[in-house]
């Protein structure tokens, strides 16, 4: 029986028995099996090990070194060498698991010790010296009975958990040299063919990220082909740092925390003004695709999120509130006497009131004035859906919430705005027939790639989550489902990564991913089919042969949490916001008090053109000034002297530096009202400029 292998120019190679992606690259040339390190097989977008054994028909595509594919598998083989480096140096620590992340990987160890700089050198040192080795990769395929017994013996008790969970009969077990782990792989051939490595940081991480659980000791780490890539990688990890948005949040005055308000920001005047400006952008773009905006309620009885499957689902990360008379009834009162601080009482209210697994919040439940405050619009929307009669001829029907939302997230996740307990989502539900579907989801498609070229985010990826095993909803209607998010993308002609088995439990999704000035991806916006809450709320509308139906529910988001935008987009620009989403866009210079007068008409001719300003009146040096402002990134600096008095113009330098003098007032502020009404992204007079030198 011949087996035959179809390669990705099309061409077919025959062999007597199936091979090995390796086996094939070899009969290729040598040079390909050289440079080998995994496989695509019929165009699945997950990696397979360079080993596995091909099938009869397959269509394969061999990833070799120097490819963006290969690092993912350079990545994780390093996580290994990582494990190898750590236990080496000191073998009491128990290893875990160890995935590849968006441009690195990392490893969690169970162990009481504590990490230091010093000793993360040594590790990467250790790293360094395996790698010289150029231990070949051994893949052997173990009864799970057997791994079990191995790792119960080495005291690695976690491992033992992994292998219990699986369920599997076999499992897969990876050799380099003396050291071996459990792992499904993909892995390079022999260590040779990983590049530069480097150790990046580490930090505390709980067992499968469970608070309840135990607590490890995680290491990041990154490997590339060349020293090149990986320096200029550290230079913009560098350049990240320098511009995280809790640093230029506070440098430039545009949000604080305060612990009586854990995980909730505060935005002060100017950060206010951004983000206005961000919900005016969306509430424009709203009127422009036919959305219509809601207000819905901020606290819900329980039985709001009973019918919806929250209660059950997400109570963790729900916030209770009760009556005033049940409230003395509870752990609150009890914390609040023992005089514990904000975060304390925080703490020890919220695990004894949100967490379905404590007897206490069975208790809650069976009070009759049990609320919770809003952490989703979507249950509050089908309210809203319900309360009217719904033809065929209605939908779709599109609706837009800026509601609050507040989430109960842990100490350690919370991370400035990116990861908040207090915040604003984008939020819309467009309920539809099936049959709407897909050109639904092209609007929605069409609308985010028009708010996102505004902000110049044009570098994005776009992945598809089909059908999970353990999911709601007829195979016809996911079937529908998911052929009208991929026909969408395909008639818009944007590429996507297809996620086999990811979606919801409630149906199929798109997520998008920006990549920000940094080279790092954010997941912002989502299309959510859901079959689940119109039903839960039998939702229904009268078809063309006058019968009940049920509409199909889209969740969309397109900036997601305004809170997280804020942040992302704040570090992508380093601080220096387009002038349309500017706090505060022109600064008035004047040298002395002499040019007061000047200054004030200049001010007087912005302010009529709804463009905020201010007048710089300080008695300081234009030198000061100038940098205090360029400080600030406020966009147009007006520089105001005699000179600029007599001649009744105004010399402007932009906080980039550029100095334009001489110009007239009228034209300045009619050009400027322009840029900040049309939202370009650069300055009228660099543009200006760009024009002349062509």
């Amino acid at each position: 029986m011949t087996c035959r292998i179809q390669l990705p120019d099309g061409a077919f190679k025959d062999f007597e028995s199936c091979p090995t992606a390796l086996e094939l690259s070899a009969s290729i040339s040598s040079g390909l099996s050289k440079k080998a390190v995994a496989v695509l097989i019929n165009q699945e977008p997950d990696l397979k090990d360079i080993r596995s054994v091909l099938k009869d028909g397959d269509q394969v595509e061999i990833v070799t070194l120097g490819s963006e594919k290969s690092l993912e598998v350079i990545r994780h083989s390093s996580a290994h060498v990582l494990a190898q480096a750590v236990q080496n140096l000191w073998p009491d620590v128990k290893v875990t698991l160890g995935p590849v992340i968006e441009n690195a990987f990392y490893y969690d160890f169970d162990t009481d010790k504590k990490f230091t700089p010093e000793d993360l050198e040594k590790i990467e040192q250790e790293m360094k010296s395996i790698l010289k080795q150029k231990y070949k990769l051994e893949k052997e395929v173990w009864s799970s009975e057997k791994a079990y017994r191995y790792f119960e013996q080495k005291g690695e008790l976690l491992k033992k958990e992994i292998i219990e969970d699986l369920g599997l009969e076999e499992v897969s077990i990876y050799k380099q040299g003396p050291w071996l782990d459990l792992c499904l792989g993909p892995h390079v051939q022999h260590l040779g063919q990983i590049g530069v490595v480097k150790v990046l940081s580490h930090s505390g991480a709980y067992w499968r990220g469970d608070s309840e659980k135990k607590q490890l000791q995680r290491i990041y780490g990154t490997a590339f082909h060349t020293e090149k890539q990986l320096k200029v990688f550290l230079k913009k990890q560098e350049l990240a740092k320098q511009n995280d948005h809790r640093l230029l949040g506070k440098k430039l005055n545009l949000f604080y925390f305060n612990e009586l308000s854990p995980g909730s920001p505060f935005f002060t005047p100017l950060g206010t003004r951004v983000y206005r400006s961000m919900q005016k952008l969306l509430e424009e773009k709203y009127k422009e695709y036919d959305y219509q905006e809601v207000i819905t309620p901020q606290i819900y009885h329980s039985d709001l999120f009973q019918s919806s499957g929250h209660l059950k689902h997400y109570a963790d990360n729900m916030y209770a509130a009760l009556d005033r008379e049940e409230l003395k009834n509870t752990v609150y009162q009890e914390a609040k006497d023992k005089n514990k601080s904000a975060l304390e009482l925080e703490d020890s209210v919220n695990k004894k009131t949100t967490n379905p697994s404590e007897n206490h919040f069975s208790k809650l439940n069976n009070t009759k004035n049990l609320y919770f405050l809003k952490p989703m619009n979507c249950p509050g929307h089908c309210l809203l859906y319900k309360k009217d009669h719904w033809s065929y001829k209605n939908l779709p029907w599109r609706v837009a919430d800026f509601g609050r939302l507040h989430r109960r997230e842990a100490k350690g996740a919370i991370q400035g705005l990116t990861r908040v307990k207090s915040f604003c989502q984008d939020d819309a539900h467009v309920f539809c027939r099936l049959d709407q579907l897909s050109q639904e989801i092209q609007n929605g498609i069409q609308m985010l790639q028009d708010i996102y070229n505004i902000f110049g985010l044009k570098d994005y990826k776009i992945e598809l989550s089909t059908r999970p095993e353990k999911r709601m909803g007829e195979d016809s209607l996911w079937n529908q489902a998911e052929l009208s998010l991929s026909s969408a993308l395909k008639k818009l002609n944007i590429p996507y990564e297809l996620q086999k088995g990811e979606g919801a439990f409630y149906g199929p999704k798109l997520d998008i991913s920006i990549r920000d000035a940094f080279d790092r991806y954010w997941q912002l916006g989502t299309f959510q089919c859901d079959f689940n809450l119109p039903k839960a709320f039998n939702l229904t509308y009268v078809n063309e042969q006058d019968k009940e139906e049920r509409p199909v529910m889209l969740h969309r988001a397109i900036l997601g949490s305004l809170e997280r935008f804020f942040a992302v987009y704040l570090e992508h620009c380093k601080g220096r916001y387009p002038t349309w989403l500017s706090p505060l866009p022109v600064a008035i210079l004047p040298l002395t008090d002499k040019e007061k007068e000047f200054s004030l008409n200049i001010k007087k001719r912005l302010e009529q053109n709804k463009i905020i300003c201010k007048i710089d009146e300080r008695n300081e040096k234009l030198s000061y000034k100038v940098r205090e402002s360029q400080s600030q990134q406020i966009p147009y600096m007006l520089i105001i002297g005699q000179k600029e008095v007599q001649s009744q113009s105004v010399s402007v330098r932009l906080r980039t530096g550029e100095l334009f003098p001489n110009l007239n007032p009228e034209d300045f502020v009619k050009n400027l009202f322009q840029e900040i009404k049309s939202r370009s992204l650069s300055s009228f007079l660099i543009q200006s400029q760009s024009k002349k030198d062509s």
